[in-house]
């Protein structure tokens, strides 16, 4: 079992909805011994009641609006207000996992806000769990690295210890008191684009037995197969992808593959490997899947997981992929969540939430694990299960966990 890894920070913003709950004013001690830092639960409730009201308190001023503000008291709203509000919109009633987010890309390091306030926009629509993607032997360092700094105890808005304050693009007011957290995984593994970087797979291996936080590596990867951009010479993809296939059944890690344009080879390189072993392949999953029904039905077939993105509710690009859903062609119990962040930005809509959100990205379009609920939200349409959303939900996040082979209370805290 990986050892749990969390990311917990202090909140001064209380969200008071009808039927909501608050969370614990101490810490928690898990089933695992380990003392979690506890803060004040935020929890969306929506209602259509007119009379239902919202209470935001702040450090400085109380703010009383209802659910349904009109055009002028939502122009009082701040930024930071607003998308909060947002988030609690569209948050998750049942923690979710986002199984594949690259944390380690420009877009988030050289962007002013810090990755802290990332992961509390998390907390706010119920994203209990992010796993890093490394995609070579430096960024799986890099991946590490940030696990060891965000790992249990509190940090501010700048990673370092101490309270956190208000930030004005989207962040959200902390105090002392919180029980939720985003738990930190990892991948360790070299992406077909980096396959030209590969050298030998001791070293990777070596990082994965030996490293300090490798209780937080729960996959080898990404790795897998790109012909679409080819940054990498065929055959050195090839080999770098079966040495690390070869790697994850000796060590019975599960696989975080990536495929684009390059469906034989893969299944290929899965079917060789498997042959040559003495040992079941471990759990696989194509993330990220954007390919055709007859491939989808390939991937189901040889047992592999399938990985969904916001891709997936682009009106054009998704079409397939929505229609592979209704279809039935990817079982329920074989269907994991990402958000691909910061690319795959699925469509913003309800609650003016393309408007709201260049508060947070300053006009770009930066992908994030807490819009990660758009995607269950596409799913549930498909598989006509909107008003049984929880469930969806639920069902998901066991999936994850059966995958990842750990329990559902390691990775989310239920």
């Amino acid at each position: 079992m990986s050892q749990q890894r969390s990311f917990n920070f202090r909140s001064e913003h209380v969200q008071s909805h009808s039927g909501g709950h608050s969370g614990n004013h101490n810490s928690t001690t898990h089933s695992n011994g380990k003392k979690q830092m506890t803060l004040p639960s935020t929890t969306s409730s929506s209602s259509s009641s007119s009379t239902t009201t919202t209470t935001t308190m702040t450090r400085r001023h109380v703010v009383h609006s209802h659910d349904h503000p009109s055009s002028s008291s939502r122009k009082k709203l701040s930024h930071s207000d607003q998308v909060q509000e947002y988030l609690l919109s569209i948050a998750s009633s049942y923690p979710i996992i986002d199984i594949g987010i690259n944390l380690t890309n420009h877009q988030f390091k050289d962007h002013q806000e810090t990755i802290s306030q990332v992961l509390k926009r998390c907390q706010l629509v119920n994203v209990k769990c992010v796993i890093l993607t490394g995609t070579s032997l430096r960024n799986s360092m890099e991946s590490l690295s940030l696990v060891s700094k965000y790992q249990s105890g509190s940090t501010n808005s700048n990673g370092s210890g101490g309270s956190n304050s208000t930030n004005s693009n989207g962040g959200v007011n902390s105090s002392s008191n919180n029980t939720n957290f985003v738990q930190f995984l990892c991948t360790v593994g070299i992406h077909p684009h980096d396959a030209k970087s590969f050298k030998n797979i001791s070293e990777l291996e070596q990082v994965i037995t030996t490293h300090p936080q490798k209780e937080s590596i729960c996959m080898i990867g990404e790795c897998g197969l790109d012909y679409n951009r080819m940054f990498s010479p065929k055959d050195v993809q090839i080999h770098c992808f079966k040495e690390q296939l070869r790697m994850a059944t000796r060590l019975q890690k599960p696989i975080f593959c990536h495929e684009r344009d390059a469906h034989h080879d893969f299944v290929e390189c899965i079917q060789s490997v498997m042959k040559e072993s003495h040992r079941t392949l471990p759990p696989l999953v194509v993330h990220c899947f954007t390919g055709t029904r007859n491939e989808a039905k390939k991937y189901i077939d040889m047992g592999f997981y399938i990985g969904l993105t916001g891709c997936v509710c682009m009106d054009e690009r998704g079409k397939e992929l929505r229609d592979i859903l209704k279809e039935g062609i990817i079982p329920r119990d074989k269907l994991l969540i990402e958000t691909d962040s910061p690319f795959m930005l699925p469509p913003l809509s309800g609650n003016n939430g393309q408007n709201v959100w260049k508060f947070v990205v300053n006009g770009g379009r930066r992908n994030e694990p807490c819009l990660l609920p758009h995607v269950v939200n596409t799913i549930a349409k498909c598989w006509n299960m909107e008003e049984n959303k929880q469930e969806l939900e639920k069902q998901l996040t066991e999936n994850t966990a059966r995958f990842l082979m750990m329990d559902v209370k390691e990775l989310v805290g239920v």
